[in-house]
């Protein structure tokens, strides 16, 4: 095992499913915007056609936050956008503000790691995942913002779909 300095280490397999989820975002964009110019696409999402732009790019690397305004403007789910969900129309349609609904995902994340990290030592998942020990901490009580990549990390490391780790968990 490599040794890091906070978040250096880098997972090349997660890395590879981001860049999938970004290339899945990039088509369901120009899919669900057919028929509509870029710049009538980005004024009917309230960002400038440059970053629209930026968006359609092949280095562009989506936040959970251009995720939610995506699946937002869209009407359509966030398993939708990265891919993971064939029908645009099932699942949890997001109402509310931007940053309430990334609380809420990373809430979520949160609580699944919780329960699915009660198998394995804490150092490897760390390790897997391309973190200190004290970030994945931190991770666990909630006080972290978690990014797409350690959201994939996460799911590749515990064999869950993204889907999966930003849904609340079944209170049954």
């Amino acid at each position: 095992m490599k040794r890091y300095r906070g978040e250096n280490i880098h997972n090349e397999e997660a890395e590879e499913k981001a860049k999938l989820i970004y290339k899945n975002i990039r088509k369901r964009l120009l899919n669900l915007s057919s028929g509509k110019t870029q710049q009538e696409e980005a004024e009917s999402m309230g960002i400038s056609r440059t970053v629209y732009n930026k968006m359609l790019s092949v280095g562009h690397k989506f936040t959970m936050k251009n995720i939610i305004m995506l699946a937002k403007h869209y009407g359509t789910t966030i398993p939708y956008i990265i891919g993971e969900d064939e029908k645009k129309d099932v699942g949890k349609i997001y109402n509310g503000k931007v940053e309430d609904i990334k609380k809420t995902i990373n809430g979520n994340v949160t609580a699944h790691l919780q329960n699915l990290s009660k198998r394995k030592p804490q150092q490897i998942e760390a390790d897997f995942i391309g973190i200190s020990r004290t970030v994945y901490n931190k991770m666990l009580k909630g006080n972290y913002n978690f990014t797409v990549e350690k959201i994939v990390a996460i799911a590749l490391y515990y064999n869950v779909s993204v889907s999966y780790m930003i849904e609340e968990i079944d209170k049954k």
